[in-house]
């Protein structure tokens, strides 16, 4: 859909020939456009893996505005904006709630166990 050329830090291009931002001691977070929805969104994949490289959820559920152009990094900000509302829900009960969140009970947790240093790759991915 798209070419990788378009990929800037703080991202780069992981081995599975994804757009990547790693978070030193958390894990790596991909993301690559797939294609366009009837409305015109772009479609997103993700896999969000832990600091051992162990792949903790893949998703094909992360879409852009409606006619809005790839943009890599607005769907790692958008990924990395999930991932602390996950850490959230998680926080709220002390406990995973896949109802609150569309993230599995495993990424929930890891989100809440992680969420200062997710928290902080957002705000300075936004800067």
């Amino acid at each position: 859909m798209s070419t990788m050329s378009e990929v800037r830090a703080p991202l780069f291009i992981s081995s599975r020939l994804m757009a990547a931002l790693r978070i030193d001691g958390v894990g790596t977070l991909h993301v690559n456009a797939e294609n366009r929805d009837s409305d015109g969104r772009v479609v997103y994949a993700y896999v969000v893996e832990n600091s051992e490289g162990t792949e903790l959820e893949t998703g094909f559920d992360l879409r852009s505005g409606v006619g809005a152009d790839v943009d890599y990094s607005a769907a790692m900000g958008t990924l990395l904006s999930f991932l602390e509302h996950a850490a959230d829900v998680y926080r709220a009960g002390m406990c995973a709630n896949t109802e609150e969140s569309s993230f599995s009970a495993a990424v929930q947790e890891w989100a809440y166990l992680n969420s200062e240093e997710i928290s902080a790759a957002r705000a300075d991915f936004e800067d």
